[in-house]
């Protein structure tokens, strides 16, 4: 644990180490982060990671859902847990390698948060060193499977390696050492950590290796002596590409500085700079919207050390014309504001909107480089509004959820989420054109969210009535399941069509009825699974015929927008 005494020496590197719960098109899990300076020293949230931990794809919507854990440690050298109560959630991708996950570079991954880590947290924003000098000592800070902060020292000099060995020299490989309170390692979770050289600047993230508690415990050749990988930041600074999205160095050194060292620092931040007004957020609309007509709400920041009174905000949607409003009052240094811009009417469809700000107190703004943020977004006709109220039990990390549309797309997702004893209350406005989906909650150790507070949840529409559906109860084991579906006349809980069948047992003939005649699809299973009889079709009557099959037990499932029912038959 970080606050034995091999944690002594890196106090401040500790408060920059996040948990990073991913969510991501192959699905849910963590990695490991720091918070890291840059050369303006202004507290730009940026968090440095592995590109890897994007593997498989991950859209702006999901990027939203990350969730970013500070000071997750625990008060005890001995002790399993620490507190879940200091997180931000949601980011942007500022920068990534874009090399297959180290094999053609560094591996090195860029995020800015969505929102400042509160004041409370105490975050250091850690020193970096890209001048590609060996460290002759140095400590990782981690967080393995996703465990509480976990520091691992090594006494021997970096050597410099590839990770993919199609590209030389992308990586600095090290061995851990034993020292007086265990031997440090890293696992599956500390992927994207920092790695610390013994004057405490970042110069690498980790990429993977060989390291291990016990012999060939974590596969062939793994080792307390397995070797480590961790991208350098001198290849991240210009090497992966020729442009800032494949380089760290513009964005960490944004004025091109030419320094190859930082000093990490700690809040507040811009006292070197006077008028400095940035752009904080986009907040409304966000990666979709319902309906044609809203208003933009944004978020700005003084960065700098002046008290502003007057900034000049421009903006325009889809390369149209440039719109300005001005806004007045007192925004003290550090501090944000939320500032509504004038009404907007678009079509339907996927649209970009600009903001920027400039001329703080009628100045020449100090710093540039943080005024502009862009929004990628999709416009949805009509209301369609509904709100997920989504409550966790004690240990919000097993949960997760997700709606899916009638043709098993994913169009919303949640979680995983932070454990905290009482659990969490979220709120998740929806936008859902008209159809039938299916909304389903997990929990990955499959009992339900009944661990300490009963979890909860409620689909309603706007202004929170009614509640189209509810939890039906908190020990609901892995996962359960809700259909329904929206249209003109409102949205509606639906449940699978309920159908009979007779005789049953039969020799061959099976007569089913059904309660209602929509469209469907049946099909029919033997006892090993495979499909036997397909057909799609419309009524309330259908007779199947299974004389052609062997005896025995079949499943026959029956389909529809509102879901799927199973029945066992049995042939004669």
């Amino acid at each position: 644990n970080t606050v034995c005494s091999e944690g002594d020496n890196w106090r401040n590197q500790i408060r920059s180490s996040v948990r990073i719960s991913v969510v991501g098109n192959d699905g849910l899990g963590y990695c490991s982060g720091t918070l890291i300076n840059n050369t303006l020293e202004d507290c730009t949230p940026y968090i440095l990671s592995a590109e890897h931990c994007t593997e498989g794809g991950v859209t702006a919507s999901e990027f939203n859902q990350w969730v970013f854990l500070f000071n997750y440690s625990s008060s005890t050298c001995a002790g399993t847990t620490g507190p879940t109560n200091q997180f931000v959630s949601g980011c942007k991708k500022v920068s990534e390698s874009n090399d297959n996950n180290g094999d053609a570079g560094s591996d090195f991954l860029l995020l800015r948060l969505n929102t400042l880590p509160p004041s409370a947290y105490n975050v250091y924003y850690s020193g970096w060193d890209h001048s590609n000098t060996a460290a002759t000592s140095g400590v990782g800070i981690h967080h393995p499977e996703g465990d509480i902060t976990k520091i691992s020292t090594f006494t021997h000099t970096a050597t410099s390696q590839s990770w993919g060995d199609t590209v030389p020299n992308t990586h600095w490989q090290i061995t851990w050492s034993n020292t007086s309170n265990g031997w440090g390692v890293s696992e599956p979770g500390s992927s994207g950590s920092a790695m610390y050289n013994q004057n405490g600047f970042v110069v690498g993230h980790l990429t993977g290796g060989n390291s291990c508690c016990t012999l060939n415990g974590c596969g062939i050749g793994s080792s307390p002596f397995g070797l480590d990988l961790f991208g350098k930041l001198a290849f991240d600074w210009a090497s992966n590409g020729v442009t800032p999205e494949y380089q760290l160095g513009p964005w960490l050194d944004p004025e091109n500085t030419g320094a190859t060292t930082l000093s990490g620092m700690d809040p507040p931040c811009g006292g070197s700079i006077q008028y400095d007004a940035g752009m904080q957020a986009i907040s409304l609309p966000g990666a979709e919207i319902c309906g044609t007509t809203f208003n933009p709400v944004i978020t700005i920041r003084n960065f700098g050390s002046n008290i502003l009174t007057t900034i000049v905000i421009s903006y325009f949607v889809d390369n149209g014309a440039i719109q300005q409003q001005q806004w007045t009052g007192t925004l003290n240094p550090g501090n944000t504001i939320n500032v509504t811009l004038g009404q907007l009417t678009l079509s339907t469809g996927v649209h970009t909107i600009a903001v920027s700000t400039s001329l703080p107190n009628n100045h020449a703004d100090n710093n540039t480089n943080n005024d502009l943020q862009i929004l990628n977004f999709t416009v949805y006709p009509g209301t369609g509004n509904v709100n997920l109220f989504f409550s966790t039990d004690n240990k919000g990390s097993q949960s997760t959820w997700q709606i899916t549309d009638g043709s098993n797309n994913i169009v919303a997702s949640g979680g995983p989420f932070v454990d905290a004893t009482g659990g969490r209350q979220y709120n998740y406005p929806l936008c859902l054109p008209s159809g039938c989906y299916k909304f389903t909650v997990f929990d990955s150790n499959s009992d339900g969210m009944h661990n300490g507070e009963d979890g909860d949840f409620s689909l309603t529409g706007p202004g929170g009535t009614p509640v189209y559906f509810s939890l039906g109860t908190p020990a609901f084991g892995a996962q359960e399941e809700h259909n329904f579906c929206i249209d003109a006349t409102g949205i509606n809980e639906v449940t699978p069509v309920e159908f009979s069948v007779t005789p049953n047992p039969s020799t061959g003939l099976f007569a089913i009825a059904f309660n209602t005649g929509e469209s469907k699809t049946l099909k029919v299973f033997d006892a090993i699974g495979r499909l036997v009889n397909e057909k799609q079709f419309s009524g309330t009557n259908y007779q199947l015929n299974l004389s052609g099959q062997s005896k025995g037990v079949y499943l026959v499932a029956i389909t529809s927008p509102r879901g799927t029912s199973v029945k066992k038959l049995v042939l004669e």
